[in-house]
């Protein structure tokens, strides 16, 4: 169970990582990130079935052990890959009081005109998005991924029955709403595994660190997305050990009904469907992060304090059922406060506005080339976005004209032309 909560947790804080280290299109990454449940769905009604007729914990452990492979097999494209690549700027015009500057922008050889750039632009943009994976290796995540959805699914139906079948009806609630909060609470420590091992370079331990020029602030960094899928599976495979070693059955207690009744109370016992996906630019991570940090203890604390008040005043199925009704109604009463919040959507330069911000751009009308960056090789697909000093975001630091590029302790100085 710790393992599975970690690995949820590290997969989704390490799915832009992994995007960028393959070079795969968000449609891959999304068909990634889905083989977890697709696994899950391919085996769930066979294991649910079959299941409660033989060994329910050395099956629980054998998905441990299935899990722990899967995870690590996640890992293993990174001892296989060549080493990660990044794009080398020209230095341009040093400054004295600043480090060496970079020219963001590559200039044509011969001069083109801005019409001539433009319409380059539109006859390239739909092939750069829609462009194939540069790299076979993202099957391996594909198929750890999935095998890690096909591990994981004894553990939910399985594990809450053998409890359910084998606890006493006081303990029963309150044993289920820990296993259920420490499912909760584990994503927290992968978000935490995440942001320490995307602070380490992908290659650590294969190339000399004093070689590599860029930094984490840099848009091409890619983070050691591999070290905590080895963790992880390290600690799935730990986690089976126990499984292996308990019986069949255990003693029931006294005045404990038929375990045959378990099933129907096992209906009302819910994940709460919560997604952690990250957004890709650093202030939404930031937001999306601290959301997480509100949302999940807040849900561990539900159901903790759920297993609490089932216990305490031994509420059956049907009080039960009106407790999370009542609970329901009102967390959704609460939802409908959002509504009332909204923020302004920033005007992008040759997508949404116009690069003199002066109009609204229409959709055939959208062209990220204009004549202050006609004469740049600029890349169309990439999104570095950065902020101008007139309002105006850009899509990169290419697009905006930038000559040069600076940096002085933690800020990052940009010339535009």
């Amino acid at each position: 169970m710790p393992g599975r909560a970690l690995a949820e947790g590290y997969l989704k804080s390490t799915i832009t990582q992994i995007e960028r280290r393959f070079d795969i299109p968000s449609s891959l990454v999304g068909i990634i990130d889905g083989s977890f449940e697709i696994g899950n769905l391919l085996v769930i009604t066979f294991v649910s079935y079959f299941g409660s007729r033989l060994h329910r914990p050395k099956i629980i452990g054998a998905g441990c052990l299935v899990m722990g492979v899967g995870t690590m097999l996640i890992a293993m494209p990174q001892f296989f890959m060549e080493k990660y690549r990044y794009e080398k700027y020209e230095k341009y015009s040093p400054s004295s009081n600043l480090t060496p500057n970079v020219s963001p922008c590559h200039l044509e050889l011969s001069s083109l005109s801005p019409s001539s750039v433009m319409g380059k632009s539109q006859n390239k943009i739909n092939d750069e998005c829609e462009g194939d994976a540069s790299s076979s290796m993202w099957v391996y995540v594909f198929l750890g991924n999935l095998l890690r959805g096909l591990g994981e699914t004894p553990i939910q139906p399985l594990g809450i029955a053998y409890l359910d079948d084998f606890a006493s009806e006081d303990n029963a609630a309150f044993y289920i709403g820990c296993v259920q909060t420490v499912a909760i609470i584990g994503p927290i420590f992968g978000f935490l595994l995440g942001s320490l091992c995307a602070k380490l370079y992908v290659d650590i331990g294969f190339v000399n660190l004093d070689h590599i020029t860029i930094t984490p602030k840099d848009p091409q960094w890619v983070g050691a997305w591999w070290l905590g899928y080895l963790i992880a599976g390290l600690l799935s495979l730990l986690a089976a050990v126990p499984f292996w070693c308990l019986p069949k059955t255990l003693p029931r207690s006294q005045g404990r009904e038929d375990p045959g009744s378990s099933s129907e109370k096992s209906k009302f016992i819910i994940d709460d469907p919560i997604s952690y996906q990250m957004a890709p630019g650093e202030e939404m991570k930031m937001v999306e992060m601290a959301r997480r940090l509100i949302n999940i203890p807040a849900v561990a604390l539900g159901i903790f304090s759920g297993g609490i008040v089932m216990k305490k005043f031994r509420l059956g199925v049907f009080e039960a059922t009106k407790l999370y009704l009542g609970s329901s109604v009102f967390g959704y009463l609460l939802f409908l406060s959002l509504f009332a919040l909204g923020c302004e959507n920033p005007g992008v330069a040759g997508l949404t506005v116009s690069y003199q911000g002066t109009k609204p751009v229409s959709y055939h009308e959208r062209a990220l080339f204009s004549d202050c960056n006609s004469r740049c090789k600029c890349s169309e697909s990439k999104w570095e976005p950065m902020c101008g000093d007139n309002g105006i975001t850009y899509v990169s630091a290419c697009l905006a004209g930038c000559q040069s590029s600076s940096q002085s302790g933690k800020n990052i100085v940009r010339n535009l032309s």
